[in-house]
């Protein structure tokens, strides 16, 4: 009579639960004999074709009547999945190095690469975010590469879904697995030649490091979780030194910045005997005590969640996303030893998880944009009424400073004591205009040769001046009708940026008989303007000339100074009216809305950041956050509590 083995026993001889040899038998992948209401006898021809029995030392097969344990333990089953020693993923793709090597039977091995479904949806999520975020501050400074960004943008979400599909119909080995690797290779490195373009060091640094790894992974043969820690690992080496390399960098999170600038030789020599330390734990950790291998990804995933909330904070979508799903693959990472995919059932059970993962990402993303979008349109209205009260206070500033002139250029009284050049009377007059003005800083009056007669508030400085080599006094004199100048340093005893508004005094014969000027009192317009301007938002307004000058700005450093011809304030300048986006001198990414002073050339904008403007998506994003994050946990617990139940032996 042949022998039969229960289920029990195949079982253990296989290294399986009863509930996967159920399983092989409801699917016709192992042979089997009812005998009774759920129970099964397995002969031993189908067991021996199992376990694939080898010969013996003297050429002889093994006799059916020896026993079979000894040869389930020398010879590992093509339907094991998991290695014994712990590390549960194979290799993936062909590697120069190892191709060749078929050790442990891990070719055979069938598993979902979990850094493949890592690199799958971080691309989408990055493409994504890139896509619809990209005309926020992600996009800073990089609008010499915007022909080249769409196609990027395109290879990360194209080739991430690509990456996955091979994953999921089992072509973890072919030649459409290798392109969407290659193609996901050169979407980081052209990413990341743009991010150092832009002195961008922590993102070329996150995305550099990434498409290195891909490229390590490839030629070592690594598995999936092996490649997850390695990029972890590059990550927390590498980093430190990008913040001393690019102190300045805005991206950097500031605990970062501020360890790295404490005593940096020190600092560097600490973090990398750190590393090093780290490195070899984990190692040991993966490979021996897989407890040690849980605290330092839980630890790793900690901080990763962290920095996620960082750059969301600062509206850094593209870094908080992609950072959020490293930290939620590096969850996984410990736990995905403990699953064994013994048939199609297991696969799917992952992939339809990973892809409500990747679903919930997305989701997320468009709801973000589609609330951030709302929020700067809200924002733009706000702006553009800012900036057109903001023009009328300027614009009624020079009408009554030029209204003020005008009518005393008229005054008889004015134009002889100009005559007579009576000091006195020249005096008071001045000071009468002086005083029924809030907009004049001083006023002046002048010969048809240039001479200072008279000025109040009074400077000793200005006395025996005389400014005929002053623009304005030529057009003026030439024109014979008022002239606003362009910015000049005045000559006082406290020189500092002037914007003088000139008139003549025209006689009965049509002549100029002398000027009267009076200096805009720039520093007390600039205070009404910010008040103007939400300061505890980080707004501010600035005013140019028609040179692009700064003539009013919250900096008294760079009032004087010249805007760069790219800024959109100059379009203001140049006549138009609308907003924009623009970088601050901060380096701040900021919306602008600017607009045009009538009476003058000049322009006028206000700046408000867009980390302010946005700050109540803040919140919003940390709601979709926390949603992640849940989902992430409940699919965590749905995977062990599966996995639970799948290796308890039922009585055969």
């Amino acid at each position: 009579m042949p022998v039969t083995y229960t289920v029990k026993q195949v079982a253990d001889l296989l290294g399986y639960s009863t509930n996967s040899i159920y399983t092989f038998l409801k699917e016709k992948r192992i042979k089997g004999v009812r005998v009774g209401k759920g129970r099964f006898r397995i002969p031993q021809s189908e067991l021996d074709r199992l376990l694939l029995t080898t010969k013996t030392k003297g050429g002889t097969s093994k006799s059916k009547s020896q026993e079979v344990i000894p040869v389930a333990t020398e010879i590992p089953s093509l339907l094991q999945l998991a290695h014994p020693t712990g590390v549960v993923e194979p290799q993936h793709g062909y590697s120069p190095i190892t191709g060749l090597i078929d050790g442990f039977g891990r070719r055979a091995v069938d598993v979902p690469s979990l850094f493949d479904w890592f690199l799958g949806v971080a691309s989408i999520v990055l493409g994504l975010t890139l896509l619809v975020f990209s005309k926020s501050q992600e996009e800073s400074g990089v609008f010499r590469f915007m022909p080249w960004m769409l196609p990027v943008r395109i290879s990360f979400i194209l080739g991430g879904f690509g990456l996955l599909l091979t994953d999921v119909i089992g072509e973890v080995r072919s030649r459409w697995h290798m392109i969407f690797h290659a193609v996901l290779t050169a979407a980081y490195v052209a990413f990341t030649l743009f991010m150092f373009a832009i002195g961008d060091g922590d993102g070329a640094s996150i995305f550099g490091l990434l498409g290195f790894t891909i490229v390590v992974s490839y030629v070592l043969g690594m598995g999936g979780v092996a490649s997850l820690s390695l990029y972890l690992w590059f990550l927390s080496l590498f980093m430190p030194f990008v913040y001393v390399l690019w102190p300045f960098d805005f991206h950097a999170p500031p605990l970062w910045f501020s360890l790295a600038t404490i005593n940096t030789g020190l600092f560097l020599a600490f973090w990398v005997v750190f590393s090093v330390l780290a490195v070899g734990l984990l190692w040991w950790g993966y490979h021996r005590k897989r407890v040690v291998f849980w605290v330092l990804m839980g630890f790793a995933t900690v901080c990763l969640i962290g920095t996620s909330i960082w750059y969301a904070q600062n509206t850094f979508w593209n870094r908080a996303f992609f950072t959020l799903t490293l930290a939620v693959f590096t969850l996984f990472a410990p736990a995905w030893g403990a699953f064994r995919f013994a048939h199609k059932k297991d696969r799917r059970i992952v992939f339809t998880l990973f892809g409500y993962l990747l679903l919930l990402f997305i989701v997320g993303i468009n709801v973000l944009w589609f609330m951030q979008g709302n929020v700067i349109e809200f924002a733009s209205g706000q702006l553009l009424n800012k900036v057109n009260y903001s023009r009328v206070i300027v614009e009624t500033a020079l009408t009554s400073v030029k209204g003020s002139l005008e009518s005393a250029s008229q005054n008889l009284l004015l134009q002889k004591a100009i005559t007579d050049e009576d000091p006195e009377v020249l005096d008071g007059i001045l000071r009468g205009l002086y005083e029924g003005s809030k907009d004049m800083r001083r006023i002046l009056v002048v010969s048809s040769s240039g001479d200072i007669l008279s000025a109040y508030p009074f400077d000793e400085a200005l006395s025996g001046q005389n400014i005929a080599y002053r623009d304005y006094f030529t057009n003026t004199v030439v024109a014979k009708k008022t002239v606003i100048s362009d910015m000049f340093e005045s000559i006082g005893t406290s020189p500092r940026p002037v914007v003088a508004i000139a008139t003549p005094f025209i006689t009965v014969d049509g002549e100029v008989d002398g000027l009267i000027v009076g200096s805009l009192d720039l520093e007390s317009l600039g205070n009404r303007l910010q008040q103007i301007a939400s300061v505890q938002d980080g707004e501010y307004i600035t005013v140019v000339d028609e040179t692009g000058k700064r003539l009013i700005h919250p900096q008294k450093e760079l009032i004087g100074t010249t805007v760069t011809q790219e800024n959109p304030v100059l379009l203001g300048a140049g006549g138009k009216h609308g907003i924009g986006e623009w970088e601050t001198i901060d380096g701040i990414r900021s919306m602008q809305a600017y607009d045009t002073i009538g009476p003058t050339r000049w322009g006028i904008a206000i700046y408000a950041p867009l980390p302010s403007v946005l700050k109540s998506t803040r919140a919003s994003s940390m709601v979709i956050f926390s949603m992640i994050l849940v989902s992430v946990g409940l699919i965590g617990a749905f995977l062990l509590l599966y996995q639970a139940r799948a290796t308890r032996s039922p009585v055969a």
